[in-house]
């Protein structure tokens, strides 16, 4: 095992990026090819890569760069020497040359070898002091698509997530905006002036905008662990399910307290799926990877019929898995909920009072999905219909011909659980709505127009319009126009009275956020 790794360790600056490309290997194994980083310690050959590119494998292939500008060719075997169960990173030790030959680690030195094949001695700085956001980022690696060579690409530190470790604040996470791609795994990540960083591990994904952001395993918690001891060295261990997912640590994306009959009855939160703890030692249909913290959870109060616990993936083809530990204790899985989707769902039919941890795991190994976690009470509800009597969620306003300003806006989350076309109000009356008004509006005076439209707060979702007017008649739109999604009802020289307006999704189990307008001049939307 190595020993433990010192911070006072002189800082290497690496003048030129091809003095420390040779460090960046590529490593193989039966089954997976990545990306692994060299650090010479204690007089042996280090390297330093991602577990879930070794996992499951002791001996491995290490491919290395014998000229920078050509691909990588098989050099030495390595073997695994550990690697930590919480944090996805694994330590291998070169042991031989392929060739056969004397394996010498001083011959392979850059300080001490007379070759110009060397690998680059690393020191590693106080990264508190050092490493701040907007600084200039390099990835390299042996991504997919560069055909076994290596990769250099630039960005800026976007962000840094520190936690404390042993009541030790370390840097666990740096975010980039760097080009990441499969391979690039256990790579290496370097300050623009060449101080190293970590390791290339994921991307976070945002399928609506595009959006991609890498995540970096710092050097910093890397050997925090390896100081700790915190380091495994069987998989079989592993894979038995040593590491356990433990609900008595805080969730990484927050928890919420809900009490029966909750408005909107449906509650979401964005959460990134996945993780490098096997789950399928748990239960029945517990399937993936999920992460050792819980991802979120609830405090639940009061008696209900159902509650729903659902993620949908923001990508339809990326699969995901769900694990719930309940009041009592007990676990509860899920990996496909419904025939056609792989978003998996579980249900509580009459819930226990108490504290629910949720884990969203992904069903691929090395795999983070970004998504939804919504959780809906009483989704069945095909004997409700909407009631213009109950009081409005978003609030009543009244408003004279000629108001100012105009147009009026107030904030709406639509949204519900009641499919309004089977109440049949009309051929335009579409989409899933509260049972309660979101909003209601008295109108006095005489105007020629009263227009109502509802803007997403994101143009691509989908919403729809549904107003009861003063003489009881139903007003409906689900798109203004061919070029929008939001939806507009206009009352020509409207009636005096009461206007009880919901916003629906034309989805169920959506809730979209955005403004609801009341104008008497302005038919505009986009």
């Amino acid at each position: 095992m190595i020993k433990a790794i010192s911070f006072s360790q002189a800082l290497c600056q690496i003048s030129h990026i091809d003095s420390v490309s040779k460090n960046v290997v590529q490593i193989e194994s039966l089954s997976r090819t990545g990306s692994g980083v060299i650090i010479p310690i204690d007089d042996k050959l280090i390297i330093f890569t991602n577990r879930h590119i070794v996992e499951g494998s002791y001996q491995f292939t290490i491919n290395v760069l014998h000229d920078v500008n050509e691909p990588a060719e098989p050099k030495f075997s390595a073997e695994l020497v550990g690697f930590s169960s919480e944090y996805d990173f694994a330590i291998l030790e070169i042991t031989a040359n392929l060739d056969g030959s004397y394996f010498n680690y001083s011959n392979y030195v850059c300080n001490n070898s007379s070759d110009s094949f060397c690998f680059t001695e690393m020191g590693f700085p106080d990264y508190d002091n050092i490493v701040k956001r907007g600084d200039n980022i390099g990835l390299l690696g042996y991504p997919v698509i560069g055909n076994n060579e290596l990769i250099y690409s630039t960005g800026i530190i976007s962000s840094l997530k520190y936690e404390f470790l042993n009541n030790q604040r370390t840097l666990v996470w740096i975010r980039t905006d760097a080009e990441m791609s499969p391979g690039n795994s256990g790579g290496l990540a370097i300050k623009g002036n060449g101080v190293p960083l970590g390791l290339p591990t994921y991307v976070s994904r945002e399928s609506r905008t595009g959006g991609r952001l890498g995540n970096i395993l710092s050097f910093d918690l890397i050997f925090q662990v390896i100081n700790n001891g915190d380091i495994t060295f069987s998989w079989e261990n592993f894979v038995a399910g040593q590491v356990a997912l433990d609900f008595s640590q805080e969730p990484e994306f927050g928890e919420v307290t809900l009490s029966s009959g909750f408005y909107p009855n449906i509650f979401e939160r964005e959460i990134i799926a996945g993780g490098s703890n096997r789950v399928d030692h748990i239960g029945y249909d517990c399937v993936g990877f999920a992460a050792t913290k819980p991802d979120f959870r609830l405090q639940w109060h009061g008696d209900t019929n159902e509650l729903f616990f659902m993620f949908f993936a923001d990508n339809d083809s990326e699969d995901a898995t769900l694990v719930i530990n309940t009041p009592d204790g007990n676990w509860h899985c899920n990996d496909d909920a419904f025939d056609g989707t792989l978003n998996p769902a579980i249900v509580f039919s009459a819930p226990l009072t108490g504290q629910y941890d949720i884990w969203v795991g992904s069903y691929h190994e090395g795999e983070f999905i970004n998504g939804k976690l919504l959780i809906i009470e009483n989704l069945d509800v095909d004997d409700q219909t909407i009631d213009w009597n109950l009081t409005p969620h978003f609030g009543v306003k009244s408003l004279s011909a000629g108001f100012l300003p105009d147009p009026y806006s107030v904030l709406i989350s639509a949204g519900g659980t009641i499919n309004i076309r089977e109440s049949n109000l009309g051929r335009d009356c579409i989409g899933y709505v509260a049972e309660a008004p979101d909003f209601r509006l008295q109108w006095s005076g005489n105007s020629s127009r009263l227009i109502f439209s509802f803007v997403a707060n994101i143009p691509s979702d989908d919403t729809t319009l549904i107003i009861n007017s003063p003489n009881g008649s139903w007003h409906c739109n689900d798109d203004a126009h061919s070029n929008t999604l939001n939806p507009q009802v206009i009352f020509h020289n409207p009636s005096q009275g009461q206007y009880d307006i919901w916003v629906g999704t034309y989805h169920n189990v959506d809730l979209i956020r955005g403004k609801l307008l009341i104008s008497e001049i302005d038919d505009n939307i986009p």
